[in-house]
């Protein structure tokens, strides 16, 4: 078989947490209920570099990463009888959850699980079908085995609303497509440049997941529509997202048998609204208790909805150049997100730094009011590790109200951490002071929490820009010194703001332009420089920043 079909060039993972080596493997034979399939595209998903990077699920090396993969039958195992040589198809490949190096995707030739897999409408290419397979399991399986709906069209006697918070996601467009062909009423949230699509793709409703009253306001679209929200899909599965899905429950009287399904576990501290079910979702329930969902999904339905344009490819497909050899880059792009870089380094604790900031600052888009966000550990001692206990940690807000009003409110902390969780996201606490916030793992969005005497609210920002190191683009590898021992990292070189706060006692509601920006240094604060500038501005179509020492 080698000789006719050539070389299976592949990605090897030669070892734990290693980096991918291109290779040369020997092409398997399909056994029974499986195919030999000669993949045409591959896709990543977080999964893929998690496992690298992290050193999970995968025990046995040399391996082999990967999932999602469409291809051409080459040849068919005993007992097969939906495909043959020469068919198109797309597929969930089980290599990494079965632990078969054959049955990974990142290689030329990988065996399939007939069960696993659909045929590929000829109106799709194969680079549309790769991205499938994973996203569209998991939205399955969070709709029909943790929200327990039917796999079947929704009858007339049956009523209420799918909620799927942050549904620009993959899983999240999955699940909208899904339950709207299926006649479910869906709401969801996303950036406002999403709603629109959104909509396109099935979406009754969208609202800004940053509107502090989005909950609100999908409760009341439930209650005037007369349903009730019968269950939740998370597809964010991080602080604020956990906070704004119980109150869109309770907001629409909701709760009671409602059913919440999370790509990350509920917090144990976070309280679940009275009558409601959570469920962490687990995409691998498909060839463990829940074949019937795959049987559903790969056996016939994927292919009708795509063909009879029930259901579209979506996101939009990023292409990675290079073949199998591009491999690392990719899973180093998805793993870096669009701007994650842009914060580096993220351990706890300090940054493993001297002294540390973290600046957000906004101003109204009339020019009348602004406000600065200002996070500051600061060594007592030259050459404070990681760690240590001897650093001040305080938080300061300050901002202008109309009429030229001043405020300026600070407050020393006992301790501060920042760190990256599991999912890439960032947050900051500071212990004692009220004040926290925490990033999106794509660090596209921030969200600024305030809980204190005289400030409460929250602050949230949407990056509109191309994160920046000192000396260009965010790329790896880069540069990230803007002064000796001090580095420096932009973010959000430009974002759209929103700002909710009582000030005082005061009400302040407004949206405008935003920006955030890191510093940290790796000697005392006074032994490197007393002073900089630095300023930003939208003209134009342009987004201008400036650092001057």
């Amino acid at each position: 078989m080698a000789n006719t079909l050539g070389s299976n060039i592949a990605a090897i993972l030669p070892e734990k947490q290693g980096r991918l080596a291109i290779s040369e493997r020997p092409i398997p034979t399909p056994g029974p209920g499986e195919l030999l399939v000669r993949n045409e595209a591959v896709a990543a998903n977080p999964s893929d570099w998690k496992v690298q990077s992290l050193g999970v699920i995968v025990d046995k090396f040399p391996a082999v990463l990967g999932s999602d993969v469409a291809g051409i039958v080459v040849s068919v195992g005993p007992g097969v009888t939906r495909f043959e040589a020469g068919d198109h198809v797309m597929a969930f490949a089980l290599g990494m959850v079965l632990g078969n190096i054959d049955g990974a995707a990142f290689q030329t030739f990988t065996i399939l699980n007939e069960a696993a897999t659909s045929h590929l409408p000829k109106s799709l290419s194969f680079q549309q079908g790769a991205t499938l397979p994973v996203a569209m399991t998991t939205a399955a399986i969070a709709l029909f085995a943790d929200l327990e709906l039917p796999m079947r069209e929704k009858r007339d006697n049956e009523q209420g609303a799918i909620l799927v918070w942050s549904g620009a996601s993959a899983v999240g467009v999955g699940a909208i497509q899904i339950a709207h062909a299926l006649g479910w009423t869906v709401y969801t949230t996303a950036s406002p440049e999403h709603h629109a699509w959104l909509k396109k793709l099935g979406a009754t409703d969208a609202w800004d997941y940053r509107d502090p009253k989005a909950a609100q306001h999908i409760g009341q679209a439930a209650k005037d529509a007369g349903l009730n929200i019968r269950g939740a899909i998370d597809t964010r599965s991080e602080d604020s997202s956990f906070d704004f899905v119980a109150a869109a429950l309770v907001a629409a009287n909701s709760t009671s048998g409602a059913k919440v399904a999370t790509v990350l576990p509920w917090p144990a501290d976070k309280q679940k609204p009275e009558g409601t079910e959570t469920f962490s979702i687990n995409c691998f329930r498909f060839v463990k208790d829940r074949q019937d969902i795959g049987s559903w999904l790969f056996g016939s339905w994927l292919y009708k909805a795509l063909e009879d344009g029930s259901i579209e490819p979506a996101p939009k497909v990023r292409l990675i150049e290079g073949g199998l050899k591009g491999t690392q880059s990719m899973l180093d792009t998805l793993k870096a997100g669009t701007n994650s870089a842009a914060d580096a380094p993220k351990p706890s604790a300090y940054n493993s730094t001297v002294f540390d900031w973290w600046y957000f600052d906004a101003i109204s888009a009339d020019l009348t009011q602004g406000i600065s966000f200002l996070t500051f550990n600061l060594a007592l001692v030259t050459g404070v590790s990681s760690g240590s206990n001897k650093f001040i940690p305080f938080v300061s807000v300050y901002g202008i109200l109309p009429k030229q009003t001043f405020y300026l409110y600070s407050v020393p902390g006992t301790s501060a951490v920042v760190e990256s969780s599991p999912d890439q996201a960032t947050r900051g606490t500071w212990e004692c002071t009220g004040f926290g916030w925490v990033a999106s793992p794509d660090m596209e969005s921030y969200t600024i929490t305030i809980n204190s005497t005289y400030v409460s609210g929250t602050l949230s920002f949407e990056s509109k820009a191309p994160a920046y190191y000192p000396c260009g683009p965010v790329e790896p590898g880069s540069d990230l010194v803007v002064a000796p021992s001090v580095g420096w990292a932009n973010a959000l070189a430009d974002a759209d703001a929103l700002v909710s706060l009582f000030v005082g006692g005061t009400a302040i509601d407004w949206s405008g332009i935003g920006y955030h920006d890191k510093n940290w240094g790796t000697e005392f604060f006074g032994s490197t420089f007393n002073s900089w500038y630095w300023g930003h501005v939208r003209v134009g179509p342009y987004r201008l920043v400036w650092f001057k020492q």
